[in-house]
């Protein structure tokens, strides 16, 4: 800081600091203005930012130290601050200096939270602390490793002993809980004493963290991951896999899908932050409901996996008792007499200002071995956890008959891995039974069911090779309020008829990955490690792409329904039609997996859902909603061709629906026969052996693709009739997408990624006009020989496919114009090997067709070669290129506008003046 800025602050931070002195040593006196002496700095410091040019190391300082004190840093701060930014914007290291790969780690972390401190409101002690103290874990590592980069952690210090609680009224909810565990002559740090009670507070605040960062990206590392080479887990090496998750989904969905999922490493922490769902059970509980929590572990698992809290799925045994109980939980007693050795239990229950319990128990239970038999088989442990299950039910159900306590949620959340995923589904079922049992037995309770909510999440499912006789299958469609998320791999490191994924009926959610049978249990998440406000070790979580929020653990289950495929980086993206998984097998695959049981369960879960679900969304705008009509126009039109007889209840539902539509029939009328043919489409697929293979595959694909767009119709008129009124997921998605639209750089960066696709369109587009000519002027040559004589069977399919070849438009769909370049090769290969073999070399006009022939075989190679190389990573192949060409242009034009207005706002004069105080 110059020394000029620092004599005009210095007194204003004195007068601070009297004051705040004055009223420590006397309570009675007026509690300080704090935002008065705020507003004071900040307007000095700004009054020397007009002296400098803007593009100077002192104004990007004195930039950072408004900007702190606006978000409610405090006057006493900012010599703490400035330090800081001084210690990590250094270039002078001393000599020898510090290996330069820690100075660059140094400085791209310390960056990170500074840009953090600046951008984030601190309104609160609770959020100060977190702040304070992640950037000093941070700091504290270098330090460590070097003297060197001590300044910061000293920088941190004096910011950590100054706070007086006046600074920060209204943060009640904090100092009702740790006001006893801080000694306020020594700062925030809490006294030892009560360390423990402190670590458990802060650890509570932490479950109740509403948002996750993202780490920040540049395009050079961006493009390092994106370039990184594949390295296949076990699974994938099993099954032969040769490309990454994220590979197969682009060659299915598009590049176009990664678009959003690479803005969230870009920018301001602010424009990384998103939404976090988890810890569902602290969330119930904070609402005044009860909270039963069963965890099941794997086959040989002692404990479940959570490394990030250093559980792996084994029992330390040499811990000494607190620590294992602090670990593990408590051993449960068996309703026999004795303790279990493998299951255990942790109590969170509390009291309610009004005095009122508030249960919350978690049982973690262990998981069987190879052959399933013994104490904790999955039958054993689900009869386990009917009984704990039963006692906490019944405790709250005795006291709402004896008048104790009025009716409330009771939340029951399941998950497991493996054999233990197997337990938990069997275990919702009979403590359901029981519910339902208790219920029809005791007088006035017939209603306490509805109040019973089951959160369940099976993590790959597998019941192991003699339980599969009898457990290969799991339906959870009757079983009332339950909300299940099935995790499944779609190839292990383990023969399929020993680890065969279970059937699981009536999931309201599944993800597909990747990964091994694991399915990344046992990974953890240490991004948010050096995230102001946050500073932990995590359970890998899953972001999903569409809505822009990220969900772990327990979250999960407030994912919106749906089926999602999960990228290396466990990125969501959605499916929207069954005909999407079978791409996506035959892109892993090659040709068919290898797992033919797994697959084969996969299939039948996702068409399962289908046919028993609707899509809750409908289209992003009116762009959008056109598109997918053509698409489906052309997919309607190829229904129509089949002559097959179970498909003649789908083809009658949409040529009535057609001639509707013709006759200008009323929304109303529309919906209804909407709806009868979402009926018949799910009854042909219902109806169809899965895996389909062949033409069988074609024409589910078909059904299923009206299928979706059907139902997303219907959710559009739905809509229409209701004054726009939209669905809570289609708002989420509009909400996301306006949000990263007014990112700094999105639109430009967006801008230009599109107008790469319309290129890589518009050259396909010139593609479609060459075949045209070529196959015109081929025809025309072939026209001039055996004038007015007939010619063979090959030669007439050659003919008629060039003529359908001379009439092609841009209103073909890429997916069409690969399969039309697919039959020019086959019936001009056809013709010029069968007339070869029979007569051989010809002269004359057999000759001149033969030449032709075999040079439209090579043009069709070569086309559908380039057709390939042009149309990698274009999202909707199905869709008529023109069209597609046309709503991408528009897009790019209303980018370009809407970018050009923000620009103009920018440079319109505005005048400087202090930033409006963040008021604690």
């Amino acid at each position: 800081m110059e020394e000029i800025l620092k004599n005009r602050l210095d007194p204003i931070i004195n007068e601070y600091k009297a004051r705040n002195e004055a009223w420590v040593n006397n309570k009675t006196l007026p509690v300080p203005d704090t935002n008065a002496d705020r507003a004071r700095a900040i307007s000095t410091i700004m009054e020397r930012m007009e002296a400098l040019p803007a593009n100077t190391d002192e104004y990007r300082e004195y930039s950072f130290l408004t900007r702190c004190l606006s978000n409610g840093w405090l006057v006493s701060d900012i010599e703490a601050l400035d330090q800081l930014y001084t210690a990590v914007r250094q270039d002078n290291w001393g000599n020898p200096p510090p290996p330069q790969e820690q100075i660059n780690e140094f400085k791209t972390g310390g960056r990170k939270i500074l840009d953090q401190l600046a951008s984030e409101k601190v309104d609160t002690l609770a959020g100060r602390f977190n702040r304070i103290q992640n950037a000093n874990d941070f700091f504290t590592v270098f330090w460590q490793q070097n003297e060197q980069f001590r300044a910061p952690v000293s920088a941190v210090t004096n910011m950590k002993n100054r706070i007086q609680s006046f600074e920060y009224p209204n943060d009640s909810h904090f100092y009702d809980l740790v006001s006893e565990n801080f000694d306020s002559s020594k700062g925030i740090r809490p006294s030892d004493a009560n360390e423990d009670a402190f670590v458990a507070t802060m650890n509570r605040i932490a479950r109740e963290n509403t948002s996750y960062i993202f780490n920040e990206l540049t395009d050079e590392e961006r493009a390092a991951e994106e370039t990184k080479p594949f390295v296949p887990n076990a699974g994938q090496r099993w099954n032969k896999m040769t490309i990454p998750a994220s590979q197969a989904i682009r060659d299915v969905l598009g590049n176009a899908v990664y678009d959003e999922i690479n803005e969230m490493s870009q920018g301001k922490a602010e424009d990384r932050k998103v939404k976090l769902h988890h810890s569902m059970g602290t969330k119930y509980q904070n609402q005044g409901h009860h909270v039963l929590e069963l965890e099941f572990a794997g086959t040989t698992g002692k404990d479940v996996i959570k490394n990030h809290k250093d559980r792996g799925g084994g029992i330390d045994k040499t811990l000494d008792e607190d620590t294992y109980k602090a670990k593990y939980g408590t051993r449960a007693e068996k309703p026999s007499g004795g303790e279990f050795e493998y299951v255990h239990f942790k109590d969170g229950s509390k009291k309610t200002a009004n005095n009122e319990d508030l249960k919350k128990m978690r049982y973690v239970f262990g998981g069987p071995n190879w052959v399933n038999i013994g104490e904790y088989s999955v039958e054993n442990t689900r009869e386990y956890a009917r009984h704990f299950g039963g006692k906490f039910l019944k405790d709250i159900f005795d006291g709402w008959l004896a008048g104790k306590e009025k009716p409330k949620p009771i939340h029951i959340d399941l998950s497991g891995h493996s054999r233990g995923a197997v337990a938990a589904g069997q275990a919702v079922k009979l403590i359901n039974q029981w519910v339902q049992e208790y219920c029809r037995t005791h007088e006035g309770a017939k209603d306490f069911a509805k109040q019973v909510n089951y959160d369940l999440r099976l993590f790959d499912p597998c019941p192991g090779v003699v339980t599969d006789l009898h457990l290969g299958s799991c339906n959870l469609k009757d079983i009332p309020n339950v909300n299940t998320t099935v995790i499944c791999s779609m190839g292990i490191n383990t023969a399929d008829f020993i680890a065969p994924l279970q059937h699981v009926r009536g999931a309201k959610k599944i993800v597909l990955t990747m990964t091994d049978h694991v399915v990344d249990t046992d990974k953890k998440d240490d991004s948010q490690k050096s995230t102001l406000g946050d500073g932990k070790s995590h359970a890998q979580g899953y972001y999903d792409a569409e809505t822009g929020e990220m969900h772990r653990g327990s979250g999960l289950n407030e994912l919106p329904d749906g089926i999602y495929v999960s990228a290396e980086k466990h990125n969501l993206v959605r499916l929207t039609s069954y005909s999407q998984v079978n791409e996506l097998f035959g892109k892993i695959y090659d040709k068919t997996s290898p797992q033919r049981i797994r697959a084969r369960r996969i299939h039948k879960m996702v068409r399962d859902w289908f046919y028993e679900n609707k899509l809750e969304m409908s289209f992003k705008d009116e762009g959008s909603r056109k598109l997918e009509s053509a698409k489906n126009d052309l997919t309607q039109a190829d229904i129509l061709k089949v002559t097959s007889k179970r498909m003649r209840p789908v083809k009658a539902a949409i040529q009535q629906l057609q001639q509707m539509k013709k006759d200008g029939a009323s929304k109303e009328d529309l919906i209804k026969q909407n709806e009868s043919l979402i009926k018949v489409c799910r009854e042909y697929m219902k109806n169809t052996t899965m895996p389909p293979y062949g033409d069988t595959a074609r024409k589910v694909d078909l059904v299923a693709d009206t299928l979706s767009y059907t139902m997303r119709e219907n959710n559009h008129l739905t809509k229409e009739l209701q004054a726009g009124k939209s669905s809570e997921l289609d708002e989420k998605i509009k909400a996301h997408q306006e949000r990263l639209e007014n990112k700094d750089g999105y639109l430009k960066r967006k801008q230009e990624e599109e107008s790469k696709r319309l290129k890589q369109e518009q050259d396909i587009e010139t593609v479609i006009k060459f075949t045209a000519k070529t196959c015109k002027d081929t025809m025309a040559r072939l026209d001039q020989t055996r004038v007015g004589k007939s010619g063979s069977t090959s030669y007439n399919n050659f003919y008629k496919t060039l003529e359908e070849g001379s009439k092609l438009t841009s209103q073909i769909s890429v997916k069409n114009l690969s399969e039309y370049f697919k039959r020019l090769q086959e019936v001009s290969n056809s013709y010029t090997s069968s007339h070869d073999r029979l007569i051989g070399p010809v002269t004359g006009d057999g000759g001149k067709r033969i030449i032709e022939s075999s040079a439209m075989g090579k043009f069709g190679k070569n086309a559908a070669d380039q057709l390939n190389k042009l149309s990698a990573g274009l999202e909707d192949k199905k869709a008529p290129l023109g069209m597609k060409i046309a709503d991408r242009q528009a897009r790019i034009e209303e980018m370009k506008k809407k970018e050009a207005s923000l620009n103009a706002e920018e440079k319109q004069p505005v005048k400087k003046q202090a930033p409006e105080p963040v008021l604690a």
